[in-house]
């Protein structure tokens, strides 16, 4: 379990995206998946490995740290909160 103030980054990748009878996508309906990971290079590895599988042609890493998002303290409320900018691996 991660503690107060950890950092991470977390990768989030597109698995499946449906699409409308004109062909276009349903952005709204797009199905995510997401990993933590500790080091950029462990992001960097994870985005280049699960590429293949995005319907986007885009993988976002952005780092997290474990936070109380409400401010009160209370355990269940704790979780991964964003914080600098994205990067995004396209492939090679």
């Amino acid at each position: 379990m991660p503690k107060l103030g950890d950092k991470a980054y977390e990768v989030e990748w597109c698995i499946h995206c449906p699409l409308d009878c004109a062909g276009e996508a349903l952005l709204d309906c797009a199905v995510y998946k997401t990993a933590v990971v500790k080091t950029i290079q462990e992001a960097r590895n994870k985005a280049k490995e699960v590429y293949p599988l995005d319907w986007f042609g885009s993988v976002r890493i952005t780092s997290v740290q474990w936070s109380d998002q409400f401010g009160d303290g209370l355990a269940w409320l704790f979780g991964w909160e964003y914080f600098g900018d994205s990067e995004y691996y396209s492939g090679d």
